[in-house]
């Protein structure tokens, strides 16, 4: 389905797209994801609780809950979400519940996974570590100092 439509009044010229052609996207997928084209870079960090797929080269660290980095896509900085899918090239730490590494992706840093695949062809460096589960974090936020009047019980 295209989103540009040709005007047959005016030949070879092409009206913007309809706007309810938008949100009958966003009803099928949910959100719509933001790209970072391939030949576009970008500097700075990015954090969203969406889709992210990175085409181009991105300078910064990158927290979503989806990520995909493409064939040309290439992160220098640290990556943190639920699912990433690595085709590129990434320098940083990265924290995943689930990671995907294909053949044609290279991986510089440390990992920190709960589930991982590593296709053959791929090229990591650095060390493969469990990620911390999420009840030990919310009990580590959860805990607190005794305060003055409490006493430490042993």
């Amino acid at each position: 389905m295209a989103i540009w439509k040709k005007n047959n009044k005016k030949e070879g010229k092409y009206n913007p797209p309809d706007s309810k052609l938008f949100k009958e996207i966003e009803k099928e997928r949910g959100t719509i994801p933001s790209i970072i084209s391939e030949g576009s870079e970008f500097k700075g960090n990015i954090k969203t609780s969406g889709e992210i797929q990175i085409d181009g080269v991105l300078n910064g660290n990158v927290r979503a809950k989806q990520i995909v980095v493409g064939v040309n896509g290439n992160v220098r900085g640290n990556v943190t979400s639920n699912f990433l899918r690595i085709c590129g090239k990434i320098e940083g730490e990265i924290r995943a519940e689930t990671l995907e590494i294909v053949s044609s992706a290279t991986v510089k840093g440390n990992v920190f996974k709960k589930t991982i695949s590593i296709e053959s062809g791929s090229k990591v460096t650095g060390n493969i570590n469990e990620l911390e589960s999420a009840t030990a974090k919310i009990f580590k936020l959860q805990r607190k100092s005794p305060g003055k009047d409490e006493k430490v019980k042993d």
